[in-house]
């Protein structure tokens, strides 16, 4: 029997029909981390993996990855914007954004992947641990959780405000 991989091993992995699941030969993807930021981009038909912990460490490389379905391609982003990259970390949450196309990562500040660089578009501040989702319905994105606690803030594409229920029965 094989050795199975660490809890935080990233594998490359593909689908064969609904319940099974195989290794993809000859790829070629980012180190085992944990920790790391993952989104799809449907409008760019892939999925985006930003930094991480290498090795079951909080050492990150703050690399940019994509899986098109077939095979991962590290992205060495290019700074059109003259505003610099999202600092190397873990933790920090991505999520697709369906109005601006591309992927948000919030850190230090929000940025916006497109397939070739990050764009800052906002402060963020938000805690690493978290989790975000945009929401199509109401336009906004929701970030939840982390170092603010229970705290729900919302980002409408110009600011944040803070939507945290006012009671604590409210939140998960």
């Amino acid at each position: 029997k094989a050795a199975e991989a660490p809890r935080w091993a990233m594998t490359r992995v593909t689908t064969v029909g609904r319940t099974s699941w195989k290794p993809v030969a000859g790829s070629n993807g980012p180190a085992a981390r944990r920790l790391y930021g993952f989104a799809s981009d449907p409008g760019r038909g892939v999925v985006v993996l930003y930094g991480g912990g290498l090795g079951g460490t909080f050492t990150s490389p703050g690399d940019t990855w994509e899986w098109d379905g077939s095979a991962w391609k590290q992205i060495i982003p290019v700074d059109p914007e003259g505003d610099g990259n999202p600092a190397a970390t873990v933790a920090m949450p991505l999520a697709s954004d369906p109005v601006h196309g591309g992927v948000l990562l919030a850190s230090d500040y929000l940025w916006l992947w497109n397939g070739r660089s990050w764009k800052k578009l906002d402060t963020g501040g938000l805690a690493p641990d978290s989790s975000m989702a945009w929401d199509v319905a109401r336009g906004v994105l929701v970030h939840f959780g982390g170092g603010y606690g229970n705290a729900t803030y919302e980002w409408n594409g110009t600011s944040w405000r803070n939507a945290t229920p006012a009671l604590a029965s409210d939140s998960p």
